[in-house]
């Protein structure tokens, strides 16, 4: 019919996704990982004290049942520890300590980056269906 307009209506959650069948659970996105950026993934893991040999059941209890959460919960005292134990070769006195620290930080928590963009590149790859909706004007 002429004058009519098509749109695309995408629904984000309220468990419309699983109602449809599409896999976007956070399980899945660690299976993504595994499947295209392993190292990634066990680099990422370790942050959070997982390690390869650890069953599925404990990985999805330790990050991956509630990854928004757990990633928003960062133990502070780790975090603390890991700044008291580097090598900072400072024999001269604190110059240069705050570009010191966010160099080994900037390294050693790049894998932040690089989360958001898998994270943005696996949402492309789910199979949505469409639903068309016709509007009458």
């Amino acid at each position: 019919m002429q004058g009519e307009a098509e749109m695309k209506l995408f629904i984000i959650g309220n468990g419309f996704d699983k109602g449809h069948e599409l896999k976007t659970g956070y399980w899945d996105f660690r299976t993504y990982l595994e499947n295209l950026y392993p190292e990634f993934l066990y680099s990422f893991e370790q942050h959070y004290y997982i390690y390869p040999r650890m069953d599925d059941k404990a990985k999805k209890k330790l990050l991956w049942n509630e990854l928004e959460s757990n990633l928003a919960n960062i133990d502070e005292d780790v975090i603390i520890e890991d700044v008291v134990s580097i090598e900072l070769c400072l024999e001269s006195g604190d110059v240069g300590i705050e570009d010191t620290l966010y160099d080994y930080f900037t390294d050693d928590y790049k894998y932040i980056d690089l989360l958001a963009k898998y994270l943005k590149q696996w949402v492309g790859t789910i199979e949505s269906k469409m639903f068309s909706l016709k509007l009458i004007s």
